[in-house]
């Protein structure tokens, strides 16, 4: 047995002769049950996902705040980092300015004295040359008179030797006469020479 389905569609002829198909449907209408349930699961639909939407937000809501104070206590962190970073670095330059002070205290103090040293190094290589000067100036005067005295003795010198080579000179002409004298005697031959045995 074949059930008739709830929608049928039958076929009846018009006087006309044309067809024309009339709906017939069942009573209740399924239609109207099927909108009043689909409109039904919607609003329990709509409800559900309002629900799961309000705490999604909430969870969300929850977590954001706790973020929030978590980033906030980073924050805060951070900020106390940089307030003792930056008095670290005010007491550091401070310091260094208490130090740079003192050591230009140091370093003119250090000056004057070297500049006192210095005087007293140059007061004392100035007596020194002044010295040395003087003493310079009379081993040159020195130097002159014994040159002069050199010069002197040399001329006199000269002299000397010129008398000992004119001497000689004239002791030599002796000699050659002489030994002239004795050949000249020899040869012509009034004079015999020893026989040396």
């Amino acid at each position: 047995m074949s059930e008739e389905p709830e929608h049928v569609y039958e076929r009846q002829t018009p006087i006309s002769g044309e067809n024309v198909y009339i709906e017939r449907r069942p009573v209740p209408d399924p239609t109207q049950l099927t909108t009043i349930a689909i409109a039904r699961d919607v609003a329990a639909l709509r409800e559900l996902v309002v629900e799961k939407i309000t705490a999604s937000k909430e969870n969300l809501q929850s977590q954001m705040e706790g973020h929030w104070s978590l980033d906030l206590e980073r924050f805060r962190a951070v900020d106390l980092r940089f307030s003792e970073r930056d008095l670290r670095f005010n007491q550091a330059a401070a310091d260094n300015a208490d130090a740079i002070r003192a050591a230009l205290a140091a370093a003119n103090s250090a000056t004057a004295r070297l500049e006192n040293t210095f005087s007293k190094q140059i007061d004392t290589l100035g007596d020194r040359l002044d010295k040395q000067v003087a003493g310079m100036v009379e081993r040159i005067n020195d130097l002159k008179d014994r040159i002069t005295t050199i010069e002197g003795n040399r001329k006199g010198s000269e002299n000397v030797i010129g008398w000992v080579i004119g001497a000689s000179g004239v002791i030599m002409g002796i000699v050659i006469a002489v030994i002239a004298g004795i050949f000249s005697l020899i040869r012509t031959g009034n004079v015999i020479p020893p026989v040396i045995h």
